[in-house]
């Protein structure tokens, strides 16, 4: 495991040992980080909600984990767009994995919620979208999810 993770685990559990509740639940979100030049890993032409149109960004996608007690994020995921993900030379110039594939923002929304379960976090498996969670198809929200997850 890398340390960086070894950290987000840490940091999980440490949040958890004031914030677990049954109810509570894990909201996903994107957001955007302006950046100049094209050094950054991940960085690309994309939309980002923080400048409100398409600019020089990295994208984060983040788990909150929101409980009656409080709120704090538990997992966070660089999405990495194809055409950094194509470049395999690009990636190791920036010491990413060589196992790092492309994947959509809900794919790494799902990994994060399958990662949660695994640790067994306590929360709510209803869908709550939000507004902006633009990249949230319908097909994604009623196939994507295990079967166990989705609402009845």
């Amino acid at each position: 495991m890398l340390g960086r993770d070894i950290l987000r685990d840490i940091l999980r559990d440490y949040a958890l040992e004031t914030l677990a509740d049954p109810d509570a639940v894990l909201v996903l979100d994107e957001t955007g980080f302006l950046k100049q030049g094209k050094a950054s890993c991940g960085v690309a032409r994309q939309y980002t909600g923080s400048a409100g149109k398409i600019t020089n960004c990295q994208i984060g996608v983040f788990a909150s984990y929101v409980s009656r007690h409080g709120h704090a994020f538990i997992d966070r995921v660089l999405y990495l767009p194809k055409a950094w993900t194509d470049d395999r030379d690009r990636l190791a110039a920036a010491h990413v994995p060589q196992s790092v594939r492309f994947a959509t923002k809900p794919a790494l929304s799902l990994t994060m919620i399958k990662r949660a379960i695994a640790q067994n976090v306590p929360f709510c498996l209803g869908w709550r979208p939000t507004a902006s969670m633009a990249w949230a198809t319908s097909g994604w929200r009623s196939n994507a999810l295990p079967r166990a997850m989705r609402r009845a």
